[in-house]
């Protein structure tokens, strides 16, 4: 099975972090699902980048569970400092606020999010996460999907990367979410 990945950044609001200074310390990557699978491989190639990149490590940090919702929902909580990032995908973005009665978090609000696909992967921060952090990365993620060396890894995995705007990026999962939603209701599925 091949994926699309498109990656972009959406745009938060702000503290006083120096985009200079970042990252000045690790990088948290929380990816919502167990080790082993497509969101595993894709982080580790995109951490391993950037972490050669800005010569600051870029950690993942598994936290699977409620179909994602468990890892989500850290990071929408987390400090918006720039140094907590999550990997958020169909199920979280598209699928989850239908299915799911309660959410832990606002899939629009309460991130800057990540990437695409027939089943598509992205990341995200915070919401108010400081947006030159937010464009630098996105820059750095943008670079690091345009290489030869991670365009062959992923395709090594049966992937593909491509990357969007955070404002392309944001429209996209507003209108997965409107795809999925009909589907999602006429099949009856809810989760209380």
């Amino acid at each position: 099975m091949r994926f699309l990945v498109l990656v972009f950044l959406l745009v938060g609001f702000s503290g006083p972090v120096s985009p200079q200074d970042w990252p000045s310390k690790t990088v948290r990557l929380v990816i919502p699902f167990p080790p082993g699978g497509s969101t595993d491989f894709q982080g580790r190639l995109l951490c391993d980048w950037l972490s050669r990149h800005f010569g600051q490590q870029f950690v993942i940090d598994h936290k699977p569970g409620a179909g994602s919702n468990i890892g989500v929902a850290e990071v929408a909580r987390s400090n918006p400092d720039g140094y907590t990032l999550g990997w958020i995908t169909v199920a979280s973005h598209a699928i989850n606020p239908t299915l799911y009665a309660k959410m832990p978090f606002d899939h629009i609000k309460d991130f800057v999010p990540g990437f695409e696909a027939m089943s598509w992967h992205g990341l995200a921060f915070p919401a108010a996460t400081p947006p030159a952090i937010v464009e630098k990365l996105s820059q750095a993620v943008q670079r690091a999907l345009a290489t030869d060396e991670l365009k062959e890894k992923y395709a090594g995995g049966g992937s593909k990367a491509a990357s969007m705007t955070p404002r392309q990026f944001a429209a996209f999962i507003k209108a997965e979410t409107e795809r999925w939603a009909p589907v999602i209701k006429a099949s009856g599925a809810r989760v209380e």
